[in-house]
Parts: structure tokens; sequence; C-alpha cells
């Protein structure tokens, strides 16, 4: 947008850019105009005098004008006042005719009273009756954020009649008139409808907050008085304000307040402005306002003076002033440095009074010798008044210092001290002092020399110092720092008391020392009562050894402060070794053959003089389940037993004693079994069951399960005809009757398996039976079948405990023991069909990460033991299996703790001597191998 130039001193119109032809006649209003000038009065005619003398119609007429963006939004407040913004008029107007074709708007832009600008646009459009608005936007302002900005000599033009249309497209005859090249408009063209606006049209901009001041100092005032000029712009008015002075007092409301300050500094000053718009617009300015200082600064009126004092003295500086707004602060200051440079004191040391008018020194040293003090005086932000600087000469006073640190002697040793005595003048004197509580001290008679030598006959505490006296300079004596002397009794070791015999692996039991003199420093110990002795790191009066194993002698080193260590009476603590059990291990008996445990102890290699005890159990090293009486000499279960052997003094030892019962060559076996089950080993039957029936006070036997059983044996026929007797007993209590043998049920086969005989149940005899034989090779194997009704003892008083039942054959009168069989009765739920022995709980063993397993002897030959220790409390099962995987019995299933040994012995009948594979399995953890059979 380019200005015209101005004539004869008036400012030129400047009308919009509109695309048009330019006619002859334009060039007539321009003459025109610029020889008669807006001040010159015409008659009417369109536009070439002053506009508004033939401008007046109001077919379109100005609402507002107002700053926008160029998409017609209004401003933002968020500019910063004093900023340069690009910005858009918007016209807002209303027509207020029917239709009107095309329109024109001219005029200045003012921004600060100042003219910055023209504008010149034409909208070739039409314009229905009502509000319209429209945005300059080939006149883009360039605005000062918070000015104020206007519209100076706005002319609008338009036409009312329609647009020409010329080829195809209308042309609005108030557009065409515009020269682009002159940026002028040919108004002999118009009609009279226009219209020329007298006054300026205020534009309006966004609420911007804004404001100035100025300070000045009112007498009595600490700080400046500031007043604020209100300085916010656009918006709608009248506006509100609340000011916020920064320094925590209340706001203000009004536009232009004033604010005086408590003290000098910066503040930030916000500004919050609301307009009267709806809604209300706010904005909010803030400034740092620096406030200065209206102070007068002090006189001084009496300066300090120079100060000479002996060393250890009090003396002091003072300082007078008048005058001084705010009241001034003083600042006492030294300088070490002759008057370089000085540093601000404060109340600590030897200093007090270090903001007062008079500075304090108690106990001066000669190090504050020649040093320089001054008073600084400061009224708040004034330039600070220094007093003139005062000396302070410190004369030196005698001093004494003693050459020996606190020390501790033994009794009867050395603790010389020296003194070094310096500074003082005329005739000096030293004198040594002594005292018990390092508080009152007491003259040493004739003890004036450099060296003292304190006795140390006497244990104890004792204080002594020195006291240097001259008399020259007038300053007082001085005293030495006193010297600690202890004296150590000598040390005593004490008597130690408290020997004894013990069992091996027990501990000493407690040892005690008494009447030591000095601090016990270790205890030691020797298995001779000679050297090398072995500390022990203990300090207690009292001490029990862990187990022992062998004599051992003790004793205790005690130390009295610096004095040498002295050693207690050693006493022997004399240790009876374990003794020893040797056991004969009982050969196996057949059931219901007996071991008497009593003569299992071997005398030879056996600990004499032991009395014996027998147990059944021995878990986690305690003996339970005791056998006393004649059961000692009846042992006919098969398992593991112990014997306790206790020395006069208490110590024991324990041996186990294993005891096999087995059934030999006699086995019971459950229903379905036959002559080819027990010569193929199939597992026997464990136990019959029973369940009790109670009536009143009398318990019965309700049922027995399995419904029978068999008793298999073999024999080698003596002769070619001979008679077998089968019979059958218990030792229940009370004694039952015996199992009835089914009729028809007493056979006897040959090693084949083949049927060769049958026999019968004995009359008057139940449960007993006889078979003969007739035609055999002597020598030639034969195999007994009987079988047994359990339900037989239903009805049957019921056992105490578990009851055992035998079976045992006789060979032409004559008792077969390797024929002897047994079977359990006892109050169960169901048997159990195993060849396991009992699961033998031996000593805790430290608990391992795996199964740790054992199977001897392999080669075997009629039983393998099993030893394992598991790693897990849990079930665990050992099963047998024959080289074609078939299981062919369990060799054990109980439960079993952690870390803890367990033995199972599993007999191997000889018809099953082959190889045989082996599977433990407890819990998550197997492990299997293979047996071999050995050669007999």
């Amino acid at each position: 947008m380019r200005l015209l130039t101005q004539a004869f001193g008036m400012p030129m119109f400047t009308l919009v850019n509109c695309a048009a032809s330019v006619k002859k006649s334009f060039y007539l209003f321009l003459t025109s105009f610029l020889i008669f000038g807006w001040g010159i009065a015409v008659g009417q005619s369109p536009c070439n005098v002053k506009p508004n003398d033939n401008c007046t119609s109001g077919d379109i007429t100005i609402q507002s004008v107002v700053l926008v963006d160029a998409a017609g939004n209004p401003l933002s407040s968020n500019c910063t006042p004093g900023s340069q913004v690009t910005a858009y008029l918007k016209v807002n107007f209303n027509v207020t005719s029917n239709e009107r074709y095309g329109f024109l708007i001219t005029g200045r832009v003012y921004i600060n009273e100042q003219h910055v600008q023209v504008i010149d646009e034409c909208y070739a459009q039409t314009f229905s009756s009502g509000p319209k608005s429209v945005v300059l936007l080939n006149d883009p302002v360039t605005w000062t954020c918070g000015a104020t900005i206007e519209l100076r000599d706005v002319f609008t033009a338009w036409d009312n009649n329609a647009p020409a249309i010329v080829n195809g497209s209308p042309v609005y005859a108030v557009c065409t008139y515009y020269n682009s090249t002159t940026r002028t408009y040919n108004c002999a063209s118009l009609t009279p409808k226009c219209f020329y606006y007298p006054t300026p049209i205020k534009v309006v901009g966004p609420l911007i907050a804004n404001f100035g001041w100025s300070g000045s100092c009112n007498t009595g005032n600490i700080a400046q008085t500031i007043a604020f000029t209100n300085l916010t712009t656009g918006g709608t008015t009248p506006y509100t304000y609340t000011w916020n002075f920064g320094d925590g007092s209340a706001t203000s409301s009004i536009p232009n307040p004033t604010h005086t300050y408590a003290s000098a500094g910066n503040y930030t000053v916000t500004l919050t402005a609301n307009d009267a718009s709806n809604p209300t617009k706010q904005d909010v300015q803030s400034y740092v306002v620096a406030v200065a200082s209206c102070c007068i600064a002090p006189s001084i009126t009496t300066q300090p003076t120079n100060k000479t004092v002996c060393q250890g003295a009090t003396t002091s500086f003072t300082v007078a002033h008048s005058g001084g707004f705010p009241t001034p602060n003083i600042q006492w200051q030294v300088s070490i440095n002759n008057g370089t440079s000085f540093t601000n004191l404060s109340n600590v040391g030897i200093y007090s009074g270090t903001t007062t008018t008079t500075l304090t020194l108690t106990g001066v040293s000669n190090i504050q010798n020649g040093y320089l003090y001054r008073a600084v005086l400061t009224s708040g932000s004034c330039s600070p008044v220094n007093s003139a600087p005062a000396s302070l000469t410190v004369t030196a006073d005698p001093t004494i210092t003693l050459d020996a640190p606190n020390t501790t002697v033994c009794i009867g040793g050395d603790a010389t001290i020296t003194a070094t005595a310096a500074n003082g003048t005329g005739t000096c004197t030293i004198q040594w002092q002594s005292s018990t509580n390092n508080t009152e001290f007491t003259d040493i008679p004739n003890e004036n020399g450099e060296t003292f030598a304190p006795s140390t006959a006497t244990p104890g505490t004792m204080y002594y110092r020195a006291t240097y006296s001259c008399t020259g300079n007038g300053c007082g004596p001085a005293t030495a720092d006193p010297v600690t002397i202890t004296v150590d009794a000598q040390t005593n070791g004490g008597t130690l008391t408290g020997a004894k015999t013990v069992c091996e692996g027990s501990t000493s039991g407690q040892l005690s020392l008494t009447g030591q003199v000095g601090t016990i420093q270790r205890w030691e110990s020797s298995p001779t009562g000679d050297a090398p002795w072995t500390t022990i790191a203990h300090t207690a009066a009292t001490y029990t050894s862990d187990a022992l194993s062998a004599d051992t002698w003790f004793r205790v080193i005690v130390k009295s402060g610096v004095c040498a260590e002295a050693a207690s009476n050693a006493v022997r603590i004399t240790v009876e070794p374990t003794p020893v059990i040797v056991i004969n291990q009982p050969e196996a008996v057949c059931a219901p053959g007996v071991v008497d445990l009593s003569t299992t102890i071997s005398e030879e290699g056996t600990t004499s003089g032991l009395t014996y005890t027998y147990w059944r159990t021995y878990l986690n090293n305690v003996l339970s389940n005791e056998i006393t009486g004649s059961d000692i000499q009846n042992i006919n279960q098969s398992g593991t037993y112990y014997v306790k052997g206790t020395s006069a003094l208490g110590c024991y030892a324990v041996a186990s004693i294993d005891v096999t019962s087995t059934n030999c060559n006699g086995l019971i076996y459950p229903t379905s079994t036959t002559c080819n089950s027990f010569l193929n080993g199939q597992p026997p039957l464990d136990k019959i069951c029973i369940t009790r029936a109670t009536k009143g006070n009398r318990s019965t036997i309700s049922n027995a399960t399995p419904g029978v059983f068999f008793y298999y044996t073999s024999i080698v026929a003596p002769a070619a005809s001979f008679t077998v007797d089968i019979i059958q007993y218990n030792v229940c209590n009370p004694t039952l009757k015996p199992f009835s043998i089914q009729k028809g049920q007493v056979f006897g086969f040959s090693s084949e398996c083949t049927k060769i005989a049958t026999g019968a149940e004995v009359r008057n005899q139940p449960g007993n039976a006889t078979i003969s034989f007739t035609g055999l090779t002597p020598g030639q194997m034969v195999v007994i079948s009987v079988k047994y009704d359990t339900k037989s003892i239903i009805g049957g008083t019921m056992p105490t405990a578990n009851c055992q039942f035998y079976f045992i054959s006789k060979v032409n009168g004559v008792v077969d023991n390797n024929t002897a069989g047994n079977i359990l009765v006892s109050e169960c739920k169901a048997p159990l069909i195993t060849v396991a022995a009992p699961s033998i709980q031996g000593t805790l063993s430290d608990v391992p990460e795996s199964i740790i397993l054992k199977a001897y002897p392999n080669p075997y030959l009629d039983e393998v033991n099993f030893n394992f220790i598991s790693p897990v409390s849990d079930k665990a099962t050992i099963e047998m299996y024959d080289l074609l995987g078939r299981k062919v019995a369990i060799a054990f299933s109980g439960n079993v703790n952690a870390g803890v040994t367990n033995s199972v012995k599993y007999r191997i009948h000889g018809a099953r001597r082959e190889p045989l594979f082996y599977r433990l399995v407890i819990g998550s953890h197997i492990v299997t191998g293979k047996l071999i059979p050995g050669s007999k």
C-alpha cells in the first residue's frame, strides 16, 4: 500500500485497489479534488468536493472495525506490549436498504495518533439487507501490541443498480473506476450512493493490560513510593483492575495507584485487567519494578582507640555515631594484614558484641597481637561508613608446657615428666602440683625443677602439672595442662577350677576362674598340659568346651593394663573313651525259632564292666521300646535290635543286632496261586486282615480277608514211601481257633508240579493235615499244598494285638524246620503282598542331594541287603523285575525320613535265583540296578 503525496499542505485521500478500466472523468475528479481540497464547500456533485458535503447516504453503515488474524478471528491478548503484530481490519457493516451492489471503503490508519498507512479495497459482490462483514486482506496492518488504532477519513460507496453481465460474468460499476497505477478513483461517475465518516472510527483490538511507573522518595520512607500509570488498551470499555504490588500488601482496584514499599529491591508487579464485554475478557501483565532506597548515612562522633593488654586479658573497642536513616547497623571487622583487608566478626571464640557499639575480646592471646579493629555503620542501602582502625597490642604471658603425654605404667615403672618454660621476665619460678581428681591441685614440696619423677609404687590414677610465675611485666602466671599418670597393679592369673572326668563326646562342663587381677585375654587348651597351647577366643570368667575326644588341659591368660600377661593354673579334663561292643550277628532262624539277644555280645574286644539293656528302636540317636525279661531270649521277629552298654561313669555305646526270622521254605500264598507260583518265587501273602465287631464288653472278629490262602512248602523225599504231617498253631492272646482246611485241598506235587498225592485234614485235629507218598525216588523234591478257609476264624474273640499263625511239616514224625512258615493276622483294611522286611531307621546323616544306595552282596546267594539314604521324607518302594521286565516282587514299601539310613533284607527263593533288576523309588527320585546270582 502506498501513501499519496500531499497537495497544499492537506492529506491526500486514498482509494481502494479495484480491477477496472480508467476513464477520463477520473482525472477531472482528481484535478478538482486537488484544486479545491477537503475544506472547500461546493454543491451537490458526486465526490468532486469534500466527501461529507455530498456523501451522506445511509444505505450501508459501518457498525465497528475489529483487529483480526488472516482467518478473521479476533487477535489474542497473549502478545507482549510493544511487540510488532501483523493484523487485518475486519469491517462490520449493516445494509439498511434492499440489495446493494459492490462495496468500496477507503481511509487512513493511525496507530498511537501517528498516520502509518492507508486502506482502499472494493468488494465486487451483492450484499443483501442486514449485518455483513469483510476482512481487508489486501491491507495488512503492522500493529504495535497495546497501541491504540483508528481509521480516519473513511469513505464508503456502493451501487444501487444490479451489475451488468459481460461475457457471462457480472461487472460491479462501483469497482470499475479504480486506477491501480495511480491508486485513484473516478468519482465523477458515481451516483451519490456513498458516505463519508467525519469522525475517526476506533478499531477494536484485543484487551492488552499494560502500565508504566515512576518512583520518588518521601520524607521518613525507607524506600521509594511508586506511581503507576495504566496503559491498558483494546477490548470493551470500561475496564476493571486488580493491582498486585509484589510485596505481600493488599491489592488495589483503582486505575492509576501509588504504592510505598517498606524496603528497596526488585518487586514483580502484576496488573489484571477485565473489560466490559460479555463474556468478560481478561489480560494480565507483570513487570519487575526496581525500588530504590531512601536512606541517610550516619556520622561517626567517637573513633575506637588503640589497646595494650596482657595475654589472656579482656579488653574492648567502642565507637559512637549520630544521625543515619534508617538506624544504622553496626558490624565490627578485623584485619590481620595491617589494614590491607578486613573481615566481618561474629560472636564466637573470644569475640562478643560484634554488632553493637562496643566490641569485647575475652581472653586474648599472642596470636591477636598487631590486629586492627574497626566498626562499619550502614543505614539501609546507603554506602557504609567505616570508623578509623584501632590496634591491639598483646604482651606475652609466661608459658609452660609438659613434654609427656598421658601415660600408663606398670607398678614400679618410670613416669618422668619434663617442663619447658618461656617468655617470663624478672625472677621466674616452676612449681609442680598433684591432684587425685584433676580439679583440686596441691603444691608438691621441694619439686621446682624442670623434671619431675612421680611415685609409681601404688596402683591408681594421679594428675600432675607445673606452674610458672615471673615478677617482670605484670602479666599473670602460666599453668601447664595436666598429665595423667595411671599405675596398673601387677597381673595375677587367678585360680581355675572344674577338673573332672567325662565321657568321650561330652563337654568339659563349666570351668570357672576366680581371684585374677587384670582382664582375661583368652583361654588356652593343650593335650598334654605343656606347650604348645592353642588359643580359645573366649574372655569370660567361665567356659564350657565343645565335645571332647581325648584328655585336655585348660588355662586362662590374664593381663593387668600395661603389665605383663600371667597364666592361671591348668586343670585337666579326663576323657573316658566310648565303650566298645562287639556283636556276633546271629544266624537266620526259621520261624517260629527265636534268638537270644544276650548271647550275641562277644567277650573278645568288648569293653568289660558294662551294664547292658536291649531296645527295639534307635532313631535320631534316641533309644525307645526297651526289651526286658524273658523277651530278650525270645526274639522271633526279623529286624534290627539294639544293645546299649553303659560304664560305671555313665558312658555308653549302642550296637545293632540283626535278626532274620524267615519262613524258610514254608510260604503263605493268596487265592488262586499254584505249585508253579510257589516254584517261580511269586511274592507271598503279607498278612490276613480282620475287622472288629463289638457287643457289650465282648469284641469279636467280624470279617477276615482274603477269603482263602495256601500253605506251600517243599521237602526232599527221605525214602520211596513216607508220610508228611502239616501242623498249625498260633500264639494269639487270647488263642484263636485254627484256620480250617478246605475239603479235598491237601495235595502233593512233583518238581514239575504234577499231582502225585492227595491228603486230608486229620480227624479231631482241626487245621492239621496228613499226606502219604509212595513210589518215589529218595532225594526227589516234592511240593506240599494245603488250602485254608480264612473265614473259619470269624466269631472268635478279637486278639489284643497282632496275632501270628505258624505252619510246619513233619516228615515221618520228625519236624523239618525248613518247612516252617507263618502269617500275621492283623486289624487292617487289606493284605499287602510283599517280601520286604520292615524298614529300619538308622542314625541321622547329612541330607544328600540324591538317593545314596548300596545293594550287596552282588553276586548274591540267598538274600540281598539294601542300605539307602533318602534326600527327602516320602514314601519309598523297592520293586524286583525279571529279565522280561515282569515285576516279580515288592521288596519294600513304606515311608522314610530324609537323611536317615534305611536297611532292607530281601530273601530270594531258590527257584528265583536268576538275574534280577531292582528299582528304588522315593518321591521323584529313582535308582535302578542289576543283581547277579552267585554260585553256591
